[in-house]
């Protein structure tokens, strides 16, 4: 029985109410700078709603224009599982993980829906797609999209501006950073073993551990700006410097036999995938030596119902959260982490949520 099929099972004394979309919406919130996050919102004529992320970077427009002619495509069809979305479309897991706009779009609705049901059910979505309630997860935070360019342009990224904002961040109760430091990277490089342009990377990550102390821990993401020589290079300097995982020196659904070799080279723990879709590709990450912790996205990996699934094909607990209502807009989080695993919490981002508690059960987490 999957996921789903044990929340639905939990609906008892009654047919599933099933959630037939006749609308679509999408809105935009604006984080700083160019950086848009952008959400699709599916309701039914008795006024239920789903709502799910749909963010794609420079994809995004892509995925809004996928979404809706998918979403038309869904019109008046009769929905008791979000699961139903893909074969009612026609298509399949490779048409999935070949087209990242696409995964997105139906990880978009396969989200809307879900939330959709959940709420037409009167339940908890986590208890809907058949888990427990959480207890207290706890959170990393990623210091990344704070780094980014503002509303005022380029923001500084010396040493010193990272280990201002990874010792706030330690300082207002974070046991682990994680951030992304090398700007200058882009494989491939005219030098052989760790590029010269690595070693400004290496010393933003050195301030950001100076300034953290050695008891937090510091995860460093290198958005796969690496290959294999450089990746393999760049491992024990990373170690020497008390990382605590290596995130994606090169991409793992394009170079995975590439990360296979580094990560059988390597004594970090290696992380990724936040952009595969489907349980077998995550699977596959883990069982081919290519990864030790994998990274599913809701928005991409096929929405919340196929992240649990991941995770208990992977033999993990899973939990799947959700926050109450904000003050401004509804703002929507999921994670499925690990036993031991902290799910991410982008801090200081937008000046708008400082003030915001995203309260989920029983975890609370203030940015900022």
């Amino acid at each position: 029985m999957g996921a789903t099929d044990e929340g639905r099972a939990r609906v008892r004394g009654a047919a599933m109410d099933p959630f037939v979309p006749v609308g679509l919406t999408f809105c935009s919130v604006h984080v700083r700078g160019p950086t848009e996050w952008t959400f699709l919102t599916l309701s039914d004529a008795k006024g239920r709603e789903g709502l799910a992320e749909i963010t794609c970077g420079p994809m995004t427009g892509e995925v809004v224009t996928t979404a809706a002619g998918l979403a038309g495509r869904l019109r008046g069809e009769r929905l008791t599982s979000e699961a139903d979305i893909v074969p009612k479309l026609g298509l399949s897991t490779s048409d999935l993980t070949a087209d990242r706009a696409l995964a997105t779009a139906v990880s978009g609705l396969r989200c809307a829906v879900a939330d959709a049901l959940a709420r037409g059910a009167r339940m908890p979505l986590v208890e809907f797609l058949g888990g427990p309630r959480p207890g207290r997860v706890e959170l990393y935070a990623n210091i990344n999209r704070s780094m980014l360019p503002d509303d005022s342009g380029p923001v500084d990224r010396e040493p010193e501006t990272f280990a201002q904002k990874a010792r706030r961040a330690r300082e207002e109760g974070f046991s682990a950073i994680k951030c992304a430091p090398f700007d200058e990277c882009r494989a491939p490089f005219r030098d052989a073993g760790l590029p010269r342009a690595a070693h400004a990377g290496l010393e933003r990550v050195s301030a950001a551990r100076q300034a953290i102390g050695p008891d937090a821990t510091l995860l460093v993401d290198c958005h796969s700006r690496f290959d294999l020589d450089s990746g393999l290079a760049l491992e024990p300097e990373l170690r020497r410097r008390g990382v605590g995982w290596y995130e994606e020196p090169v991409n793992p659904l394009q170079e995975q036999d590439a990360l296979t070799r580094i990560r059988s080279a390597s004594q970090l723990p290696m992380a990724g995938a936040e952009t595969a879709y489907g349980r077998e590709i995550f699977e596959a990450l883990i069982d081919d030596g290519a990864l030790d912790i994998v990274m599913p996205d809701v928005k991409h990996c096929g929405g919340p119902g196929e992240a649990a699934a991941i995770g208990r094909a992977l033999g993990h607990p899973v939990t799947i959260l959700m926050p109450d209502w904000m003050s401004r807009e509804r703002v929507e989080l999921f994670a499925t982490p690990g036993e031991q695993e902290q799910a991410s919490f982008a801090v200081y981002a937008l000046r708008d949520l400082e003030d915001v508690t995203f309260s989920i059960g029983e975890m609370r987490g203030e940015a900022g």
